[in-house]
């Protein structure tokens, strides 16, 4: 996997006489620039007016174990890498702002905006894919291994805060734009916690799974569509948003001596797929 340094921003586009911009923040073990793929590129090709941006951190699928690898941050510091983001250049010259983050990334976008007024008062829109926004049950098995998952389980700490902090803050209204998506096939986030936090009115479901939902082969893709919907301010058709059916993985009794020896060369897919398994087990 690519090792970024921690807040690296790559410009898709930026343009001095913008106003706005798009930030997209990735998922766990994901990486600032393939996670989304083409999506970013194709969003610029059918949206004026806004600047586009992808920003990257630290989360790889090493243990977090001091003294032999460094330490990934835990998501209360990438939330307040976000804050600073947004307060030097060249995010702090945009009038507003769009956060668009997928799995994990919308964790630390909430945080961000929870904790600093400011962010959330330029924030215009907030899309978020497939984000345990209730926690993640297949995070427990790992309680020991990475704190970005400890972080993420259902139940935890943090998540029992973040839930409590945004609704104090945020509820009945946000003061901006706000849209969860879940994907209608996605094994690893189940969509009572991607969807259900949050009013019906703002649940959207597209085609695929966690990792596709994101991916995007051309402009009129579901998700390149639900974007221009809202940066654009147009009204969208409102989904079902039944819960999501889980498929079970089959059970791999070598999945943890397999990713104790490859972990940091795994892919998203397998990372995924390795979860799902010790699931099981």
């Amino acid at each position: 996997m690519p090792e970024y340094q921690q807040g690296t921003l790559n410009a898709i586009r930026s343009r001095p006489d913008y106003e706005r911009a798009v930030v997209f923040l990735h998922g766990f073990s994901g990486d600032r620039d393939d996670t989304w793929d083409r999506l970013p590129g194709l969003l610029g090709t059918v949206v004026a007016d806004w600047d586009i941006y992808t920003l990257g951190y630290a989360t790889t699928f090493r243990p977090d174990l001091l003294g032999v690898w460094s330490a990934d941050p835990d998501l209360p510091i990438l939330a307040t890498m976000l804050k600073t983001q947004a307060r030097i250049e060249p995010l702090r010259r945009y009038r507003s702002i769009a956060l668009v983050a997928h799995s994990m990334g919308g964790l630390i976008v909430q945080r961000a905006l929870v904790d600093d007024s400011e962010l959330a008062q330029r924030t215009d829109k907030v899309v978020l894919f497939g984000t345990p926004s209730a926690g993640l049950r297949k995070a427990s098995w790992v309680f020991f291994w990475k704190r970005q998952l400890r972080n993420m389980a259902k139940g935890s700490e943090f998540i029992t805060a973040l839930r409590r902090d945004w609704d104090a803050r945020f509820k009945p209204e946000p003061g901006f734009d706000l849209m969860v998506v879940a994907g209608e096939r996605d094994q690893f986030v189940p969509s009572e916690s991607s969807l259900a936090p949050f009013p019906r009115h703002v649940q959207h479901v597209v085609p695929g799974d966690h990792l596709s939902i994101v991916r995007a082969a051309d402009s009129d893709s579901p998700s390149v569509r639900l974007l221009v919907s809202a940066l654009s301010e147009v009204p969208v058709a409102q989904e079902t948003t039944a819960p999501l059916a889980l498929a079970a993985e089959v059970p791999d009794a070598t999945a943890v001596a397999h990713i104790e020896a490859r972990g940091d060369e795994m892919s998203q897919q397998e990372v995924v797929r390795a979860a799902l398994a010790l699931e099981q087990r």
